[in-house]
């Protein structure tokens, strides 16, 4: 069962349930649910998931984000059925509560180009870095002994998990 979509169709609607969505010009906002969608593919020339974008499409299990991606707002992730995530080379915002409620959430791995700060008390125009509870409620990150690991090679991102989720540091691989 696949579907192809623009913005502008989605926001009208469709009486069915597609299994595959795929944007090319931009993501319409919450408007929608798909209750059987299980892969989102954004084209490259999408740089920006605004906040809430898809969030609780929760039997999404892959979503494919473009080259030219560079930021994923709050919560854009919440609740979908993601396993395995990468965040692209090239994403320099990762919004509060991307990942939150993710129910079977292993891995993420982070790109270097995520810069040190957390985007909600920076002075600046333009928010870059990670926001707070990035893994809010997520139950592989959550007590003593969580299962979720993180990999990266950038320093950022280490020293975030440590601060905010430092059992999750524990377990995750940082590449010298």
């Amino acid at each position: 069962n696949f579907a192809y979509y623009s913005a502008k169709n989605i926001a009208r609607g469709y009486p069915f349930s597609p299994t595959r969505l795929i944007f090319e010009n931009g993501v319409p906002g919450t408007s929608y649910t798909f209750k059987n969608v299980q892969n989102v593919v954004l084209g490259d020339d999408i740089i920006n998931l605004g906040n809430y974008a898809l969030e609780m499409l929760g039997k999404v299990k892959d979503v494919e984000l473009g080259d030219k991606m560079i930021r994923l707002g709050n919560s854009v992730f919440k609740s979908m059925s993601l396993k395995n995530f990468v965040i692209p080379e090239g994403v320099v915002l990762i919004g509060n509560n991307a990942f939150t409620t993710c129910p079977i959430l292993e891995s993420v791995t982070f790109p270097t180009s995520i810069p040190a700060g957390d985007p909600n008390t920076m002075d600046s125009d333009i928010q870059v870095g990670m926001g707070g509870s990035v893994f809010f409620n997520t139950p592989s990150a959550k007590g003593n002994n969580p299962t979720l690991k993180v990999i990266t090679e950038n320093q950022a991102v280490i020293d975030y998990m440590i601060k905010y989720y430092p059992n999750v540091a524990k377990n995750s691989e940082f590449i010298d």
